[in-house]
């Protein structure tokens, strides 16, 4: 900034007095620009590095919840076999149709026993559903009449249907799949339906 010039030499120290305020504004205002885009650099920094870190977790973490998957689709399928065992002795743990328990009382006892070993496999899903919680994880479970969405269903099997409304929905669920929020991380096995004659 140009200072003026005047024969009254205090006029001048105010001249440079106000000059070297406004100079100093001027560092102040640069300084503040430097600072808010330091700021700004160590916040979208900071982001970056949580997130690489987040995702330094997950593939840490994948295999683990593959394994969390596999012994819930075990129990799960084994505490429904149990479960029916216990309803109809006669045909659980395989056991040929025609081997009839031995007495009234073997069939009542197995049927506890396979009541009891059900609850217990049910209890083993349960706990790796609360595992599968703890991380954000979800379970999630297809009905049959669903129409197939390729984002959430894997199909593993399709089967002849008579009527068209059951054409391309899914008939039964194989397997659950798994959430975090909106994020699909397994699809749910599902068998669909396909209407007309298959080749």
């Amino acid at each position: 900034m140009s200072i003026p010039y005047s024969t009254d030499p205090v006029l001048n120290e105010l001249f440079e007095i106000r000059s070297a305020i406004s100079d100093l504004n001027s560092q102040l205002a640069r300084e503040h620009e430097r600072a808010s885009f330091r700021e700004e650099l160590i916040d979208r920094l900071h982001g970056e590095n949580q997130s690489l870190r987040r995702s330094e977790i997950d593939t840490t973490l994948e295999p683990v919840r593959s394994g969390l998957y596999r012994l819930y689709d075990l129990s799960s399928r084994e505490a429904a076999r149990w479960q029916l065992a216990s309803a109809e002795p006669q045909n659980a743990a395989g056991r040929a149709d025609d081997q009839q328990p031995q007495s009234a009382e073997d069939g009542a006892l197995f049927a506890v026993f396979a009541e009891q070993v059900g609850a217990l496999f049910t209890a083993f899903a349960e706990e790796v559903l609360e595992v599968l919680g703890r991380i954000g994880v979800e379970a999630f479970e297809v009905k049959a009449g669903e129409l197939y969405d390729a984002s959430m269903h894997r199909p593993v099997e399709t089967i002849r249907v008579d009527h068209p409304s059951w054409d391309g929905a899914v008939v039964q669920m194989v397997s659950a799949g798994f959430v975090r929020g909106e994020q699909v991380l397994r699809r749910a096995d599902v068998v669909v339906g396909q209407h007309g004659a298959t080749t």
